[in-house]
């Protein structure tokens, strides 16, 4: 397997509505922070082989978009999902929930993709590892 780079074009192009706020240099630094959340190298558990497999290209641009929407500088300031909006003397209630797991990417419609194409990946698998050898000192009978 091999390792993401990323590319912005590709990237803006798959997402317009977030490259018209995010640069290039923004998008490369959320791309090294979407690292940190999947791992882009040969041990990731997401394949990637291209042209034939990329699931983990998709997987990162996800993460990168999903960041990129957290960074919407209309978002800016808030943190967390919006629980309650109105319109007249324009009103807005944010819900925050804990950092970790599905709360952090149901955030964004991105990040609620991400979590929903990576549960494969958090299921539990048992894994029964090598079974002790045992064999019983052979009495002989009397």
């Amino acid at each position: 397997m091999a390792v993401v780079s990323f590319v912005y074009a590709d990237w803006a192009a798959a997402y317009p509505e977030l490259a018209t706020f995010t640069t290039e240099g923004a998008a490369m630094g959320l791309f090294g922070r979407a690292c940190l959340l999947l791992d882009n190298t040969d041990a990731s558990p997401s394949p990637y082989n291209p042209p034939a497999v990329t699931e983990r290209l998709t997987l990162l641009y996800l993460l990168v978009a999903h960041l990129a929407a957290l960074a919407n500088p209309a978002r800016a300031g808030l943190s967390g999902r919006v629980s309650n909006a109105t319109q007249g003397t324009v009103t807005v209630a944010l819900e925050l929930s804990p950092s970790s797991g599905r709360a952090y990417y149901n955030q964004t419609s991105y990040g609620l993709e991400y979590w929903e194409a990576t549960a494969k990946y958090r299921m539990f698998r048992p894994y029964v590892g090598p079974q002790p050898f045992f064999q019983p000192r052979y009495v002989r009978p009397r």
